[in-house]
């Protein structure tokens, strides 16, 4: 098996812009396109923290259930995805639906945990999001 070591990767026609071939050898990925660009984990109780984070200047307590979070490196535009998903330890099985909140902007995202069949939205012990999206 052969080895490659390099600090940096550049396409030949478009800097940025490398495309891998996927299984099958039938289809091909932009490299750059298929990278998450943010994500974060998030103790959103008490005085919240982020426990590990990547491309996040800061994450802040909004009220209940409500957690912004603010890009380092800003997406190219509103039109990115941001998924997310959430641990509630309290001894019963709820489902939680995670939802973003106002209108999107390039720089930051506003996320809301809701009980979907219980008291509403509720602080939750984990908060997990991920980025996907053009950088500016």
């Amino acid at each position: 098996m052969s080895e490659v070591k390099t600090n940096k990767l550049t396409g030949t026609s478009t800097a940025g812009s490398i495309l891998v071939t996927g299984e099958g050898n039938s289809t091909t990925t932009n490299l750059q396109q298929g990278l998450i660009k943010t994500f974060a984990t998030l103790d959103g109780t008490g005085t919240i923290a982020l426990r590990d984070s990547f491309n996040q200047s800061s994450a802040s307590d909004e009220g209940t259930g409500i957690y912004d979070f603010n890009f380092t490196n800003a997406f190219s535009s509103r039109n990115r995805t941001i998924l997310g998903t959430c641990n509630k330890d309290e001894g019963t099985s709820r489902p939680y639906v995670i939802q973003e909140l106002n209108t999107p902007t390039a720089s930051d995202s506003r996320l809301n945990a809701n009980v979907t069949n219980g008291p509403g939205d509720s602080d939750v012990d984990d908060l997990y999001m991920a980025g996907i999206g053009d950088l500016a």
